[in-house]
């Protein structure tokens, strides 16, 4: 490889990597009046191809790319090799109730992620990805109140925003020829700004409105494994399963409570009076979580997967506040095919196409209801000519939740695309 081509690689790299940070403190990537609750609507933790598959990623390897969702996974980059990946991706929604129907869309690059050997059996990984997104805007109004009484209707507004995001350092060990370790340590960071305001429609009574800044920062633990079954000289079962060990981040409150004429959720109104005004530490405690899955491949034709995880939010609170999160579960189904594996094949033979399935409960509930998620998925991945590098496309249709029982339904449909490079840095020339 020439001197000129390493320093385009690595301009593309830093490129991407200030647009990611930049993102990653300056804007929220979802509109979803479900991230109230936790920290949020937590973000897919895989990437592009697995994304295009329904999700599966534990039983999936890494051998031309990045699979951060199993750390595991990096003991089977080729020893010469130096892998790139970036994604964004594009979401459409339309929120709707039994009377009220709203579209929104959002843009957002989802992940910058690369790996290399650093001996035979020791690969590693470092990268930058989302966890979660916080971004609704919700109003009420109470008209219990009779219309010429003093107090008039009661508005109240709920604003948030924010997202949390994640540097992380994987490493990757090959025990044996079947068996690799992993293990993800990643730094958690971010914050969310969120507004609370009481108004009512007369001059006689002040608006009150409640804001909190949320800061938070820390590290989290994630180790994994992977087991590879030889079934023939092209065919493959691998099992993986990666552990979220249960953490403990430290957290910041910076509250305010204000009271002033006038004003609603997004006005701060005239003359406003600070009531209280503090600073409040403690912790944000995520749960523990497990993920387990397999995959069968054919080498170089296709792929088929399955994933289950399960996490525990009882175990999750901020600021000791649990806020009644239920567990989750979730299942994906998928796979890949590509239909020619030959050189010579036309263009589009040699591409891969890819489907999947996926199910999820949520971690709230309302009145015994659950949220559920169902959603299918498309994609495919365009190699370039003479190299294992891949442009990857992928797809999503989902809904989310319900209009009965008082309850918000959300469709959406999700774009990505994303370019994974493949390259041999790790060797010395012959000739020159």
């Amino acid at each position: 490889m020439k001197i000129g081509k390493k320093l385009l690689h690595a301009l593309l790299f830093f490129i991407a990597f200030a647009a990611t940070v930049h993102c990653a403190y300056s804007q929220s990537a979802i509109t979803s009046p479900y991230s109230r609750f936790g920290i949020g609507e937590l973000a897919p933790q895989y990437n592009l191809r697995s994304s295009a598959m329904g999700g599966i990623s534990q039983g999936i390897t890494g051998a031309t790319g990045i699979n951060f969702a199993n750390s595991a996974s990096y003991a089977a980059y080729d020893s010469l090799s130096f892998l790139f990946d970036v994604a964004v991706t594009g979401t459409f929604n339309t929120i709707q109730s039994e009377t009220e129907k709203s579209r929104h869309s959002t843009a957002t690059i989802n992940y910058l992620t690369f790996g290399f050997p650093i001996v035979k059996r020791w690969h590693t990984a470092l990268g930058l990805v989302p966890i979660s997104s916080i971004g609704y805007n919700i109003y009420n109004i109470v008209e219990e109140f009779p219309e010429d009484s003093i107090t008039g209707r009661q508005f109240n507004f709920f604003i948030g925003e924010g997202s949390f995001n994640k540097f992380f350092w994987g490493n990757s060990f090959k025990i044996t020829e079947n068996i690799a370790v992993g293990l993800n340590v990643g730094y958690m960071f971010g914050n969310s700004h969120y507004t609370r305001t009481k108004s009512f429609d007369t001059i006689f009574i002040r608006t009150t409105k409640i804001t909190d800044k949320v800061y938070v920062n820390g590290f989290t633990f994630e180790p994994a494994i992977q087991y590879m079954l030889s079934l023939s000289s092209k065919e493959k079962l691998t099992i993986g399963a990666t552990y979220h060990v249960q953490s403990s981040i430290k957290a910041e409150d910076e509250f305010l409570t204000q009271s002033m004429f006038g004003g609603d959720g997004n006005n701060a109104g005239t003359y406003p009076d600070t009531i209280e005004q503090a600073t409040i530490k403690g912790n944000l405690k995520m749960p523990m979580s497990l993920k387990a899955g397999f995959s069968y491949e054919r080498t170089e034709r296709f792929v088929v997967g399955a994933d289950f995880y399960w996490t525990n939010w009882s175990q999750y609170s901020l600021f000791d506040q649990n806020n009644n999160l239920s567990n989750t579960w979730g299942v994906s189904l998928g796979g890949e095919i590509i239909p020619s594996n030959k050189p010579a094949a036309k263009y589009f033979k040699r591409a891969t196409y890819r489907i999947g399935f996926k199910t999820q409960q949520n971690l709230f509930e309302f009145d015994g209801e659950k949220i559920n998620l169902y959603a299918a998925t498309l994609g495919m991945g365009l190699p370039l000519s003479r190299s294992k590098t891949m442009i990857n496309i992928y797809f999503e249709l989902g809904t989310k939740g319900k209009t009965t029982h008082n309850l918000i339904q959300e469709n959406y449909f999700k774009i990505g695309a994303g370019l994974s490079l493949y390259e041999m840095w790790f060797y010395k020339r012959q000739y020159r």
